[in-house]
């Protein structure tokens, strides 16, 4: 029986190669295209191919010695291929397996996991590991190994040719185990030069036997085995950013702050990078989104302490150092977890994002590792004063401001605002009153017309109305008014004059000083009934009880 992990759909790949050169395996290739398809196959002296049907699968078998490349002649021509060991015997004893690795996805550096090589790593003295690293380069190479993890390297290096089948196992002094051991692939001798991408498996390998005859190879050995995942970098980069001024206090990117960006460079590989091996290239900061602060770029050395940072000048006179061909790193970069730095500011000058970009450049190894940045920007129409104004404004604002201002204006407005009225009352009322009288009538005419508005309206009407309304109106209109209303109704009606032979508009009777029998506004002789009450006052006496009165 045997299990693999497959790899996801999307990843599948047209190239693979199978390290495992043993000679009882086989390689399947399964076609899920709807079409046939043709796959050719390479090993280090033949080659050859096969038509896999749609939704299909053949079996390959694997040349002992050597590896084998399987591919296609499209990209987009894909399909999936295992090895499986152990295919020609009875099946159970050296059997297992292992899912390829597509060709793009190979590293030329390896990070073995798990890899016993014996049962319980008891192998027994004197003899072979039974199960051991499988190991193939996609052209011919230098393998380099570190075998405890110690970050030097423990043998010299062995030479292997393109499709060639290298196995690598533990000693007794190591304990037969090669979990944990490093493994990179260089065009030559030494381990900075150019690399090398490599194909690994870890299994077991069915020609190595016990030298015991009296125990089965298959008590000691391990039936399990797996492809060695590829290990993706020797340097490790990320980008990271922070606002250090922020002049609008929003506390988010946004147009005006200074930001600062920080290039982080880690060595994860076993040996320390020179002064020079690598540069750091800032690719895409658009002037349109992002001033450069000169003078800002530092480079930072970790491994000593951020104190010893140097400042970094550009040399090419294009003001940011970062550009062009970039920086070289100036210190060394020690192995298995060295960092190195590099910082620098902008100004935000665009309005919805900030994008950044570049790459750290190996030339010595023909590699480039990216980086990438996108700042989302808090973007307003229009932005607030740091402060607010000690003066009001001429006009009103047509937005409202970002916030409200702490204070009340200094002074108050001299003269009504000519737009829409505000929403809610003002700080404190206007000193003067309003240009407009009021909008309903006082209660009772005024003695003549005021050329002028009150300072303040009336609170109350007149101090007491007429508790009731005269019997009888007047018939004419009196000219003068008199200075305090009466309390009461007069308690007989008035007549005008039918006779006496006197000008009814003459003098005003109230100069009689009879003030009870005058009323308020008299300027024509009038009959009064009044019984014999008051006789021989104001006039002459009349008949029926009537007196005249005459306005002399």
């Amino acid at each position: 029986m045997r299990w693999f992990s497959l790899i996801p759909l999307a990843i599948w790949g047209n190239e693979y190669i199978n390290p495992v050169g043993d000679s009882e395996a086989k390689v399947y290739l399964y076609n899920p295209n709807g079409i046939g398809l043709v796959v050719n196959y390479q090993t280090k002296s033949s080659s050859g191919f096969v038509v896999v049907p749609a939704a299909g699968s053949v079996a390959v078998n694997q040349v002992g010695g050597s590896a084998m490349r399987f591919f296609t002649a499209s990209s987009d021509s894909i399909f999936i291929a295992f090895s499986i060991s152990d295919t020609t015997g009875d099946g159970k004893s050296e059997d297992w397996g292992a899912a390829l690795i597509p060709r793009d996805l190979l590293t030329p550096q390896a990070l073995v996991g798990w890899g016993a090589g014996c049962t319980d790593n008891a192998c027994g003295s004197g003899i072979q590991a039974k199960n051991l690293v499988w190991l193939t380069a996609v052209s011919d190479a230098w393998i380099h190994m570190d075998k405890n993890g110690d970050g030097v390297l423990d043998e010299p290096p062995t030479f292997v040719q393109a499709l060639d089948v290298a196995k690598f196992d533990q000693s007794e002094t190591f304990g037969w185990d090669m979990s944990g051991v490093y493994i990179t692939a260089t065009r030559t001798r030494e381990v900075d030069s150019t690399p090398v991408d490599i194909a690994v498996a870890w299994g077991q390998d069915p020609t190595r036997l016990t030298d015991d005859s009296s125990v089965a190879p298959q008590l000691v050995a391990l039936d399990l085995g797996t492809m060695v995942p590829p290990y993706p970098a020797i340097l490790d980069v990320e980008i990271s950013s922070a606002v250090i001024f922020d002049p609008d206090r929003n506390r988010l990117p946004s147009l005006g702050d200074t930001i600062e960006y920080t290039i982080q460079i880690q060595n994860v590989g076993p040996v320390d990078l020179p002064p020079g091996s690598f540069a750091i290239i800032n690719e895409d900061l658009k002037s349109s989104q992002a001033e450069y602060v000169t003078g800002s770029t530092r480079y930072v050395d970790l491994d000593i302490d951020e104190a010893t940072s140097t400042t970094v000048m550009d040399d090419d006179g294009r003001n940011f150092p970062l550009d062009g061909t970039g920086v070289f790193n100036d210190l060394v970069l020690l192995k298995r977890g060295g960092i190195h730095q590099i910082k620098f500011q902008v100004i935000v000058q665009g309005q919805v994002e900030l994008s950044n970009s570049g790459i750290i450049d190996w030339p010595s190894q023909s590699r480039h590792f990216p980086y990438q940045s996108t700042i989302p920007l808090l973007y307003t129409t229009s932005q607030p004063t740091i402060s607010p104004t000690t003066t009001p404004t001429k006009s009103p604002t047509k937005s409202p401001t970002f916030a409200p201002t702490t204070s009340p204006t200094s002074q108050p407005t001299t003269s009504p605002t000519t737009g829409s009225p505000t929403t809610s009352p003002t700080f404190a009322p206007t000193m003067r009153p309003t240009s407009q009288p009021t909008a309903s009538p006082t209660t009772s005419p005024t003695e003549s017309p005021t050329t002028s508005p009150t300072l303040a309206p009336t609170t109350s009407p007149t101090l007491a109305p007429t508790m009731r309304p005269t019997s009888h109106p007047t018939l004419s209109p009196t000219t003068i008014s008199s200075t305090t209303p009466s309390s009461s109704p007069s308690s007989f009606p008035t007549y005008k004059a039918t006779k006496g032979g006197r000008d009814p508009r003459g003098p005003s009777c109230c100069s009689t000083k009879d003030q009870d029998i005058c009323t308020s506004y008299c300027s024509a002789c009038i009959w009064r009934e009044q019984g014999d009450k008051k006789k021989g006052k104001c006039g002459l006496p009349s008949s029926a009880g009537k007196k005249s009165i005459f306005a002399d």
